[in-house]
């Protein structure tokens, strides 16, 4: 209304105000009373009177307050409608005297009043208000109860037909029409003489003032209906809709926006459910969006902008509230950025205030709201580029954003480099400019994060960056910088059209100057020595008509245009005066200079003014100026992008190594991430993805199946192409599945070749390389124009692929071209060796008992090419280790594919015996020869001494070579034992289990030939027993017995060949005068020995253990603690008398073989083959050793332990003790390093059992003798200060003060035993115990 309609109120009004009704009315009347009363007030709604509102209003107050105690909501329900039907009348009154009003005010008459609608429309307001409360919270409860009492539905909300006749009814109809009658009041208006009168309601207490709590009741339904938490709901929006048309309608007419966005702010922050972990948005912005804004209009009278306005500069403000507030205020905040990020970006300034809030969850918010802002509709790309300001504003943004990578809270830097993630997807919204600037090294950073949510995110960014990246799929290095030199040469060699008349010109006057400056020499000397022009040249004004023809024709004829030329710029005064101080020569020098260079300037300004009057031309000119230009930009703009290219490309490689730590060392979700992160970066060609992809191939013999079955993904997507129906490009992807393979090989280092080969074959396995990639690979193998190097990378693939079952086929059918590379280079033999050694692969016809098993002759001439390789590599003078490879090749190969083993491999041991025997026997003749005195020819005895000493090295090299072969042999059978029998035994038992249970019903079977198994049972000639009731361990029992049963009786017998070859080895270990390295060999030979009887491993067992810690070499000590681990397994009672010597040589001098011990004591104490005992204290001195990768191994050996049991507990207090003792003490320094670590293990483990250790610690120090050991007090006071005591703890450490009073006359122990009793004073909750706790630090 306009003010001079405002008019102050009269006194002596008898109209109640609304806090004065609610303050009168009785919320516990009786029900009868109420019942009554209600029962009365139909009778008015029937006929639509309003009047009863005022007649029984204490009644229906009573019954709406929300602390009422009348039980039946069924007449609840009924006083809706009849509030509803007396709303028409009621509506009808109010406007009815709003005319009147006007009527009256207009005329002059006496202002007319009507005390009883006063009351009566506040008092429908008031009801209205209380009752949508009431009933809005008490239906949402009911579907709450009805949905947690449902059977699988807990949680869920009930479906309309689940609640009865008065909810559904609630739901459906009557809270509508509640709201309704509320709005319709509110907009109550009249027209009058074409002149509209709104707020009718207003007029009802005119002349006087409105009751200041009428409005302030519609605003209390509104936020009295957001306590619902039904309000969360999505479902809801259309109904919250509603409701907040009453704020809409307080907010535009009534000028209330401040007051509402107030109360919404204070009721959002109060409300519980807004503060539960389930509560995930914040549902009240979305329905004032919808009902009056839209993003992007501008403040007006019709629209809400001012209320949002408010709220948002309100809620950024507030920097201080309740921790149990942020929740919900950070959930507000979140959704303007949602729903209105236009009004956030124009108050951006308090937007960015919230980023330096104390709370991380605020912090959380307002980078919310910046990525909502961001990836709006008002910051892109195109609104940048129009409006400079917005520009500045985005990037001020995105700093803003980066700078929060580096929060000090680890989910806001999560939450941060998510929302990079988010702005990265689906195209970019992240300009160039921050992308290649710095952006990636961030988030390399953050690849180092403690925090693994942190990394996840990160490395989750960076393969979301590739995928959309601005700068294309390949990232090359040498191809991008190939590129960028070409575009500069090209940006060089251009030539801008402006400038080229110019230079075109002087080109041509160059080219033809040389007549010319001949004639201006000649010239010059007449006009020096003096000498007059002609006739004809003495007229000026025939002479300067002629200039311009005289400087277009100067290069044509040059005589007579010089001569015209001088005379014009002579009868000018143009020409330079001559210096006196000069010679004659000089004179003419720079008169000549002069003039050449006047001509030269004339000539060119005469073809440019010529040019310039040609229109054509000029159009021509033009355009290639634009080209000129257009190309220009471009190439610009393809050299910022080659430079931005090149520096992301170098923030990615970073992150490589970054990345492929995360896959080696983190965790399961991490390496998920990382996995992919750099398989994306392999189809980048980013630098060193090839190299990291390799290591990465680790991953498969970790034990996780989704690692591996993630890791075989990737490996998929890098290397195998998709396949289409047609041909041509079929074979281009298989070409280029080719390549990728072969890129994965090549330059590869010998630790990752395994691993990539294995994936390969797990890649095989699945039937992924079609057979076309399967011959290509061996196309490149069989090349015979081929560098070497190559081959020997396809043949390592395609021994990969033919341990599958679809390869080895292929492999098969080429056993003769793998034949003929035998006699190649050794590399290469080796590499064709090795995929022989896998042509046994079993196919699925295998099974079949009618198909054979792919087996050599003896007499195949593949054995005597292999034989051939094999003495050839066995004498090679020569250090690299290929002829042990192919030494263990040739024992597979022989084992596995050889017709009958029993014959080759002897013949193989014997070649190679022979060829030992023949080298000692030229070696003695050529010694005797040599030593022989009466050999007459000097030159004979030295010749003699040169051949003895070739044989002595040769028959070294040889019988080195033997023991080793010999060893190897010794392992394979060993091995073939140990796996063999148990399947062989396990076929057997099932044979006879079966014949045991049909042995009164044998099955019909058809015609066949009995196999292998069947036939030794008939004949009786088994080794093996059959129980059929055997226990588990009676059985596992009964096959070690048998192994070993068969090894001494059948493998090692004096006759077999084992029993042959075991004297030379024994031989070369005890011999007195062997050469070391022939010992160090057949030591290794010797371990591998001890493995397959206990009768030899007893005789050995001495020698072996000597040989392990007396032995000079490291290398040899190490190779025979790994043997320790074969002797443990198969020797577990005689190995544990000797572990003493495992144990110790943790103490070796050298930090590899230290190493090599903790690692075989992890082995054999994970698989219980060793038990935990007190001589385990030499490993811990590991922990502190100077060596970074033995304490690494030690510290990871000892967490392990920790995992797997409580010994570390058992054994502490004498770890601490021994190890401070004047005979075993070390270094304080280690000593700290050692037990900060092992009493960390100890209370992680448990705290009980961190509570009694300390007990225990004190006792052990207390029993030792002062005098003997000196240094124990400060031993113990650092351990003392390692601990914290508990309530229980503290039981322990009074009980035990006779042990640690012996230690109160030492000053530093006292002081640590304060300090412990301090903190624990100030952590326990008792009081009893805090008074106790200081009176025995204050005694000490």
């Amino acid at each position: 209304m306009s003010s001079d309609e405002e008019m102050e109120p009269e006194n002596g009004s008898e109209v109640q105000l609304i806090s004065q009704m609610i303050t009168e009315v009785d919320s516990t009347m009786d029900p009868d009373k109420i019942e009554r009363d209600i029962q009365d007030f139909s009778t008015f709604a029937d006929v639509s009177d309003w009047k009863g509102i005022v007649k029984y209003f204490e009644a229906l107050v009573s019954v709406t307050s929300l602390v009422s105690s009348y039980e039946d909501w069924s007449m609840r329900f009924r006083i809706v409608d009849y509030l509803v039907a007396c709303f028409g009348t009621l509506k009808d009154a109010i406007t009815d005297h709003t005319l009147d009003y006007i009527a009256a005010r207009t005329s002059g008459a006496e202002i007319p009043r009507n005390p009883e609608l006063c009351q009566a429309l506040p008092m429908f307001v008031l009801l209205v208000q209380r009752i949508t409360v009431q009933l809005q919270l008490y239906v949402s409860k009911r579907q709450r109860d009805a949905a947690a009492e449902k059977t699988g539905r807990k949680g869920k909300r009930v479906a309309a037909g689940d609640l009865d006749e008065d909810a559904q009814g609630w739901l459906n109809v009557q809270r509508n029409r509640l709201i309704n009658c509320l709005c319709e009041i509110l907009q109550l208006e009249v027209e009058i003489d074409q002149k509209q009168y709104k707020n009718c309601a207003e007029y009802v207490w005119k002349p006087d003032a409105i009751d200041p709590d009428f409005l302030k009741t519609f605003a209390d339904t509104v936020f009295g209906v957001l306590e619902d938490p039904e309000c969360l709901r999505v479902s809801t929006q259309t109904w919250l809709q509603k409701v907040f048309q009453i704020v809409k309608i307080l907010s535009i007419d009534y000028n209330l926006a401040d007051e509402m966005a107030k109360r919404l702010l204070e009721k959002s922050m109060s409300l519980e459910y807004l503060r539960e972990s389930a509560a995930t948005t914040y549902p009240f912005i979305e329905p004032i969006v919808a009902i009056g804004y839209q993003p992007g209009q501008l403040r007006n009278s019709k629209n809400l902008r001012s209320l949002l306005d408010t709220i948002t500069i309100g809620a950024c403000a507030i920097t201080k509230c309740n921790f149990n507030s942020l929740k919900p205020l950070s959930l507000l905040i979140q959704s303007l950025g949602e729903h209105v990020p236009d009004i956030l970006l124009k108050n951006n300034y308090s937007i960015l205030q919230l980023l330096s809030h104390d709370s991380a969850i605020m912090r959380s918010a307002g980078l919310t709201v910046l990525y909502d802002i961001l990836k709006s509709e008002f910051l892109t790309d195109a609104i940048c580029k129009q409006f400079e300001n917005r520009k500045k504003q985005r990037m001020l943004l995105f700093h803003k954003l980066m700078g929060h990578l580096h929060d000090s809270h680890a989910q806001t830097r999560a939450k941060t480099v998510g929302l990079f993630t988010k702005l990265m997807e689906g195209g970019s919204i992240i300009p160039i400019e921050i992308q290649s600037n710095g952006l990636i090294s961030l988030m390399a950073n953050r690849l180092n994060d403690k925090s693994v949510m942190v990394r996840k995110n990160a490395v989750t960014f960076l393969t979301t960056f590739l995928t959309y990246n601005a700068f294309g799929h390949d990232f090359n290095y040498s191809i991008v910088i190939d590129k960028l030199r070409a575009l500069l040469r090209e940006k060089k060699l251009m030539k801008n059209p402006e400038n080229s008349i110019v230079e075109d010109v002087a080109a041509q006057f160059a080219s033809k100057d040389m007549a010319l400056k001949i004639e201006i020499r000649e010239q010059i000397d007449k006009y020096v020595n003096g000498q007059a022009f002609g006739d004809e040249e003495i007229d000026g004004h025939r002479l300067i008509d002629k200039y311009e023809q005289c400087v277009e024709r100067v290069l044509d004829r040059p005589q007579v245009s010089v001569v015209i030329l001088m005379h014009i710029y002579a009868s000018k005064n143009w020409l330079p005066l001559l210096d006196e101080s000069q010679t004659i020569e000089e004179q003419k020098s720079t008169m000549q200079a002069w003039l050449y260079n006047k001509i030269n300037d004339d000539y060119i300004n005469n073809e440019i003014r010529k040019h310039n009057l040609n229109d054509e031309e000029m159009v021509l000119e033009e355009q290639r100026v634009e080209d000129y230009r257009a190309k220009q930009l471009e190439i610009k703009l393809a050299i910022d992008m080659c430079k931005n290219k090149l520096c992301v490309e170098e923030e990615l490689s970073k992150c490589v190594q970054y990345s492929l730590r995360s896959v080696i060392m983190g965790e399961l979700s991490e390496m998920k991430e990382s996995i992919k992160f750099l398989a994306k970066c392999k189809q980048f060609n980013i630098r060193g993805a090839e190299n990291a992809i390799r290591s990465m191939c680790s991953l498969v013999w970790r034990n996780s199946l989704e690692i591996r079955k993630e890791l075989l993904e990737a490996a998929t997507d890098m290397f195998i192409s998709k396949y289409s129906n047609l041909n041509e490009k079929e074979r281009i992807r298989e070409e280029s599945t080719v390549t990728n393979l072969m890129n994965a090989m090549k330059d590869i280092n010998e630790s990752d070749r395994c691993s990539v080969e294995e994936v390969i074959y797990l890649l095989a396995q699945k039937d992924l390389f079609t057979p076309g990639v399967i011959q290509k690979l061996w196309a490149i193998a069989s090349g015979i124009n081929r560098d070497t190097v190559v081959r020997i990378d396809a043949l390592r693939i395609l021994y990969a692929i033919t341990r599958s079952e679809n390869g080895v086929v292929e492999s098969r059918q080429r056993l003769r071209t793998l034949q003929r590379m035998l006699s190649l280079e050794t590399p290469l033999a080796f590499e064709a060796l090795r995929v022989v050694s896998v042509l046994h692969t079993p196919t699925s016809s295998a099974s079949d008992v009618n198909t054979p098993i792919f087996q050599i002759p003896n007499d195949d001439s593949f054995f005597r090419s292999l034989e051939q390789l094999f003495i050839y590599e066995m004498l090679r003078d020569s250090d690299d280790q290929n002829w042990f490879g192919i030494c263990q090749v040739t024992i597979t190969i022989i084992l596995n594919i050889a017709k009958d083993v029993n014959e080759l491999l002897p013949k193989f041991a014997s070649v190679f015996l022979y060829r030992a025997r023949r080298a000692s026997e030229f070696y003695l003749f050529y010694k005797k020869t040599a030593e022989n005195q009466r050999s007459s020819s000097e030159t004979r005895k030295k010749c003699a001494e040169q051949r003895r000493d070739y044989w002595a090295r040769l028959w070294c090299r040889i019988i080195e070579r033997l023991v080793a072969f010999i060893g190897e042999i010794a392992v394979r059978i060993n091995g073939f034992i140990q796996l063999n029998i148990p399947k062989i035994h396990a076929n057997y038992e099932a044979k006879m289990r079966f014949a045991h249970k049909n042995e009164s019903n044998i099955p019909e079977e058809p015609a066949r030939f009995l196999d292998e198994i069947e036939n030794t049972i008939v004949k009786r000639r088994l080794i093996f027993d059959y129980t059929l009731e055997a226990s588990q361990g009676e059985s596992d029992n009964f096959m070690h017995s048998l192994t070993q049963l068969f090894a001494e009786r059948r493998v090692l017998k004096p006759q077999k060949l084992l029993g042959r070859l075991l004297p030379i080895v024994v031989y070369a270990v005890r011999a007195e005068n062997i050469p070391e390295r022939i010992r160090d060999a057949a030591s290794f030979a010797f371990g591998k020995f001890m493995t397959l009887s206990t009768i030899h491993a007893e005789f050995a067992a001495p020698t072996f253990f000597t040989l392990m810690s007396k032995t000079p070499y490291p290398l040899v000590r190490s190779n025979l603690l790994v043997a320790c681990s074969d002797l443990a397994f198969s020797q577990p009672n005689l190995f544990e008398l000797y572990s003493k010597g495992l144990y110790q040589m943790s103490r070796d001098i050298e930090p590899a073989t230290r190493e090599s011990a903790i690692l075989v004591l992890s082995h054999l104490m994970s698989n219980d083959m060793i038990q935990i005992r007190s001589l385990i204290i030499d490993p811990v001195r590991c922990i502190g050793d100077d060596n970074p990768a033995v304490a690494k191994i030690a510290t990871s050996f000892f967490a392990d332990l920790n995992r797997r049991g409580e010994s570390i507990h058992q054994y502490l207090p004498e770890f601490m003790f021994d190890l401070s003792s004047p005979t075993e003490r070390l270094p304080f320094a280690n000593y700290e390093r050692i037990f900060e670590f092992l009493i960390g293990l100890v209370r992680e483990k448990s705290r009980t059992l961190a509570d009694t250790a300390l007990e225990r610690i004190f006792y052990k120090f207390a029993t030792s003798e002062t005098k003997s050991h000196p240094d124990a007090p400060k031993y113990l006071a650092f351990i003392v200060s390692k601990f914290t005591l508990t309530d229980n703890a503290f039981q322990h450490f009074k009980q035990s003060k006779t042990n640690w009073s012996k230690f109160l006359n030492h000053k530093i122990v006292v002081t640590a035993i304060r300090e412990l009793l301090t903190t624990f004073a100030k952590s326990t909750k008792s009081d009893e115990l805090k008074k106790r706790g200081g009176r025995i630090g204050g005694e000490n």
